[in-house]
């Protein structure tokens, strides 16, 4: 408990965002935050409640659909996985203790993923680098599938887990800033439902295919799903990079 408490503290300590001081405490907090006196006169915020009716207006639903898709997908690849890892690891001979620790790396090898995004998603925009992520994802992922070898198999593997979460990575990022800020929490809120969702079918999705003896499948189903996923944000997806948010 110690520990998860002290993970708390940097949360705690970091402040809010500029404009959601501004709309609960004025402008006045706006300037004690930001270390400037303002001049100007600044727009208030309208404080609505809005229904989550409001993700399928004219303007926000093929934002809201593409998120749900991609929010199912990433999670459901991501939980039906890593689960099974110690028994996708067995299927290829190698024993209980090399699993774990294969595993153990295949979850070291997320950092690059992290690192990765927050320096490209600057560069090539939130949009291409989600939908190259997703691709990437899919070809590794097949690739993972059809490795004879084993060298070749866990290297698919620790790229697969590069690319994995390199796209939830993104997912944050770029989930905020697809809508205005009086319905913001709603999309994210329902983005985790959707997530919720896929990670609960996940597992028994994977073994189901591993009851048969055909990893290959499983591996196979998520290839495909997610360059579905990366056409998804191509065709749907809106490019936010240097945009105003709402």
């Amino acid at each position: 408990m110690l520990v998860f408490a002290l993970l708390l503290i940097p949360f705690a300590l970091a402040p809010e965002s500029p404009k959601y001081v501004f709309s609960r405490k004025g402008k006045a907090a706006l300037e004690e935050l930001l270390g400037v006196q303002i001049d100007e006169e600044i727009e208030p915020v309208e404080n609505v409640k809005v229904p989550i009716a409001a993700l399928f207006s004219r303007k926000y639903y093929r934002q809201t659909i593409m998120v749900w898709i991609i929010w199912f997908i990433a999670s459901f690849i991501y939980y039906g996985l890593f689960i099974w890892l110690p028994k996708m690891f067995a299927s290829k001979g190698i024993g209980e203790l090399k699993s774990l620790w294969f595993t153990f790396f295949m979850m070291l090898a997320q950092i690059p993923g992290y690192l990765s995004v927050s320096y490209l998603i600057e560069k090539t925009g939130r949009k291409y680098t989600l939908a190259i992520y997703f691709m990437a994802l899919g070809a590794s992922a097949m690739a993972f599938a059809l490795a004879r070898n084993v060298t070749v198999f866990l290297l698919a593997a620790l790229i697969t887990s590069v690319f994995c979460l390199g796209v939830w990575g993104l997912l944050y990022a770029y989930t905020p800033e697809l809508f205005p800020t009086s319905f913001r929490t709603t999309a994210n809120g329902m983005a985790g439902v959707m997530a919720r969702i896929a990670g609960i079918i996940a597992p028994y999705f994977t073994a189901y295919f591993i009851q048969r003896g055909s990893i290959v499948g499983a591996l196979s189903w998520f290839a495909a799903m997610s360059v579905f996923a990366g056409i998804v944000v191509l065709i749907l997806g809106v490019e936010t990079k240097g945009k105003a948010v709402g």
